[in-house]
């Protein structure tokens, strides 16, 4: 891989960097197989689940799951628009305001061939035998998203991005509270309200830190306490004004949810942001999902020393989390054939835990493509391991025996798939997953809230949400934020210095353990 310091392009006023190589990873900090988190499954929200039925039934009533999991409220969601939301990550990147267009235009070069507007990653720094491809793997380019390089979504119209939903992860916070979780904007670009052939959907993922990780978990709780209690607000206007300073301004002692160090640009690496992309009349290639993160660096184009702060330099593709190549399913090269042994020895137990929303895919990053592909067979491991060699199924079986499940070695394959970004999203809709549980459910047709229509809900128009959404995967998160509400409701409280987002002291009441 190499580092060159490219000159500024026209209208391109931020430093990035391009990496360029053959057939090697692009980042990094892509190196190494380390297992990659996955976007949805970790944390609290695979722990063992403590509630009994009853309590679990208890806990489903006491919040709403439209107030306090998945807000799409039209006029909560007016408070959140794509403009602020990209200026506030620039200004708090340490940069001015109007650098908000630069760094969408660089973020939409990167689905375009070199040289695009200007400096950065393109989709074609790395080739192999002729093709583009990322991490090593297969990797569209170009994408008709590249066209985004050229417009500007802060004026209304068919390139504007607009909100449709704001979502609670405080499920995926980690056990010894290294962060609170996760909070979500998803936008959708404007087109796609009338033309199925010209969506994109973006999803700012921030993971916000713990500001007492000391406390472990319990330096959590205003937040769990804050998403419980808008289910207990009313007015519509007061949660629309609560979210929004959740989200810009921050609780008190919190660090805000939109700041670029949530996005990837921090020392922790945490958070991204993920696109959802079918835009096909201007590029003739599939609906697929692809991961980025911010980055700061110098003046120099070096990543900051964890000493000493840069300003935001800019947006970088990264590896899709919990998302192998199909090829490595089937293929006979040997990186497939190390995949397929680590995945009968560190992945198959884990996918065979008897519970639709705890069972879970860590595959190492190694093997995680750069995009997630909702069409064709690029992404479709079931079909991949309808061409695998036959050993690889006697093996799952074999791990099946010893771990005393039921499973199939197909249903397992189809579990793997259901993990991916492309499962999740389309491929593994009504599934068949096994071990008593209902089959993997269904969508909004690649999406979980759609932006294409709306429909009527306490509070007036609101987005809708996936079946997924309303019959499993809310519901469980409602159990582990009651779960862990209750377990801590007993606990003394004392108070405790902290500041707000400005910096300005106050007095905030904690947790205290003896």
């Amino acid at each position: 891989m190499n580092r060159i310091k490219p000159s500024l392009a026209a209208g391109v006023s931020l430093a990035f960097v391009s990496c360029f190589a053959s057939a090697q990873i692009i980042d990094p900090a892509l190196a190494g197989n380390a297992s990659e988190l996955s976007s949805e499954r970790r944390g609290l929200a695979v722990a063992p689940a403590p509630l009994s039925a009853a309590t679990a039934s208890e806990a489903i009533a006491a919040t709403d799951p439209r107030r306090s999991f998945a807000v799409t409220d039209k006029a909560i969601l007016a408070q959140f628009t794509f403009k602020e939301t990209m200026e506030t990550i620039v200004m708090r990147g340490g940069l001015d305001r109007s650098r908000a267009l630069p760094l969408f235009r660089q973020w939409w070069d990167t689905q375009n061939r070199k040289p695009g507007i200007g400096p950065g990653s393109h989709c074609d720094d790395q080739i192999l035998q002729g093709q583009t491809t990322f991490n090593g793997f297969k990797y569209e380019c170009p994408r008709g998203e590249g066209a985004l390089a050229q417009s500007n979504p802060f004026i209304f119209g068919p390139d504007s991005f607009e909100p449709v939903g704001l979502f609670n992860r405080f499920d995926l916070a980690p056990a010894d509270g290294a962060d609170c979780g996760e909070y979500r904007i998803v936008f959708a670009k404007g087109s796609g309200q009338v033309n199925f052939a010209d969506r994109n959907l973006v999803i700012f993922e921030a993971t916000l830190p713990n500001p007492r990780p000391q406390a472990g978990l319990d330096g959590c709780v205003r937040v769990a306490e804050f998403w419980d209690k808008l289910s207990r607000t009313n007015n519509v206007s007061q949660r629309a004004s609560q979210l929004k300073q959740f989200y810009f301004t921050g609780l008190p002692g919190f660090r805000p949810v939109v700041h670029p160090d949530n996005y990837g640009a921090g020392p922790s690496g945490k958070g991204q942001i993920r696109s959802n992309q079918f835009m096909t009349f201007q590029s003739g290639g599939n609906w697929v999902l692809r991961e980025f993160k911010l980055f700061r660096g110098d003046s120099n184009l070096v990543p900051c020393p964890a000493d000493r702060p840069c300003p935001l330099a800019g947006m970088r593709p990264q590896t899709v989390k919990t998302n192998p190549s199909a090829t490595l399913f089937s293929d006979n090269t040997e990186t497939a054939r190390t995949f397929r042994t680590h995945f009968v020895n560190q992945q198959v137990a884990n996918l065979a835990v008897p519970d639709i929303n705890r069972f879970t895919f860590t595959p190492p990053k190694f093997f995680n493509t750069g995009e997630s592909q909702e069409q064709g067979t690029d992404n479709d491991y079931v079909f991949a391991f309808s061409n695998s060699p036959p050993s690889f199924r006697v093996q799952i079986q074999n791990k099946l025996n010893q771990i005393g499940s039921r499973l199939t070695p197909d249903q397992i394959i189809a579990r793997a798939q259901a993990m991916s970004c492309a499962g999740c999203h389309q491929l593994s809709g009504f599934a068949d997953i096994g071990g008593g549980q209902p089959n993997w459910p269904g969508t909004l047709g690649f999406v979980h809230v759609t932006e294409q229509f709306t429909e009527t809900g306490p509070d007036g128009e609101r987005f809708p949400i996936s079946q997924a959404l309303t019959d499993v995967f809310l519901p469980h998160r409602q159990n582990v934020l009651r779960d862990y509400l209750n377990s801590r409701a007993s606990l003394p409280r004392c108070d405790v210095p902290c500041k707000d987002s400005a910096g300005r002291p106050q007095v905030c009441s904690e947790i205290c353990r003896p």
